[in-house]
């Protein structure tokens, strides 16, 4: 007789996992317009927080105190993010303004996809380093340097004879 093999595979996890995923992937791409306003404003706040910050820092090392790492490793990451954030708005795709079929897809999907994603990631990023710019103490005492006391030397030899001489 024949033996009977049951296999049952439940679909629900599966498919909820290739639906999040497709959600993820499609929201690069439908989301671009908000997410570039949103990276816009950010980039913006980001960028007076800088600038208040380095009042602060310059109005600190002016009193004689000397700015700590932590301040010049935040200030040169939103340099660097400023950068990135540019080469982004630089690069909109070719593609992406002009649409087809009623204006839901675009002409060049891939393009606007890896555009969406960079944007998406970029606007994260740039959040995480507004949010981590909220310093308490931007400034600390600078470390005295060393004096070593040496003595005077004495006065030059003949010296008093000489002005005698020029003065007579």
């Amino acid at each position: 007789m024949g033996s009977c093999i049951s296999l049952s595979l439940s679909c629900d996890q599966c498919t909820n996992q290739v639906f999040q995923w497709l959600c993820i992937r499609r929201g690069y791409i439908h989301n671009l317009e908000e997410n570039l306003k949103a990276l816009e404003t950010t980039m913006e706040e980001l960028q007076a927080n800088r600038d208040d910050l380095s009042k602060r820092v310059e109005r600190e090392e002016g009193k004689g105190l000397k700015r700590l790492s932590q301040i010049q490793v935040w200030l040169t990451r939103v340099d660097t993010i400023k950068t990135q954030v540019n080469a982004i708005f630089g690069a909109i795709p070719v593609g992406s303004q002009r649409l087809s079929l009623c204006g839901f897809c675009s002409k060049n999907l891939k393009s606007r996809y890896r555009y969406g994603k960079r944007v998406f990631l970029m606007l994260k990023e740039v959040e995480n380093l507004n949010s981590g710019g909220d310093f308490e103490v931007i400034a600390e005492q600078a470390q005295a340097s060393e004096v070593e006391e040496r003595p005077i030397q004495p006065g030059i030899v003949g010296r008093d004879t000489m002005l005698k001489k020029a003065w007579v």
